[in-house]
């Protein structure tokens, strides 16, 4: 008759599953939130990369006589320009992005990348100083800007 009413000490097994759900769900939290902050700074690079772009052909226009021509060619960053458009081109790659659109004349450009985490998430430079980010990939060769 004592062991009848000898106190128990530890847990239930449905106080163990109990706390083992909870510890679930938080994990489950802050998983997703981790991958949402990981693309936000992944994508945050890729519009540094393409800010950089901006730079360089800030530098392009004052140094070359063909304005901005040389930026681009065929859509694409012109890599043989410099072998930094190659270094910005790998960065915005590695980290999930792309350079979907490069176009250029003598007093224009404009440069669009796709941004990490979407298909549908663009961030566009031009000339005029725009720094766009939008659904839609607006850098065309019949409409050089960012719109």
């Amino acid at each position: 008759m004592k062991d009848l009413f000898k106190k128990r000490e530890g847990f239930t097994i449905v106080e163990l599953l109990i706390v083992v759900a909870i510890i679930g769900i938080l994990a489950t939290i802050v998983i997703v939130s981790l991958r949402e902050a990981s693309d936000r700074a992944r994508s945050t690079k890729i519009v540094t990369s393409v800010t950089q772009i901006r730079k360089i052909a800030e530098d392009m226009y004052i140094q070359e006589a063909s304005g901005y021509e040389s930026l681009c060619w065929s859509g694409v960053l012109n890599e043989s320009y410099s072998d930094i458009f190659i270094t910005l081109n790998d960065d915005i790659e590695k980290y999930g992005g792309e350079v979907v659109s490069c176009y250029a004349s003598r007093y224009s450009y404009c440069v669009t990348a796709r941004l990490t985490g979407s298909v549908t998430k663009y961030f566009c430079i031009d000339d005029q100083g725009n720094n766009t980010e939008s659904a839609s990939n607006a850098c065309t060769a019949s409409n050089i800007a960012c719109e």
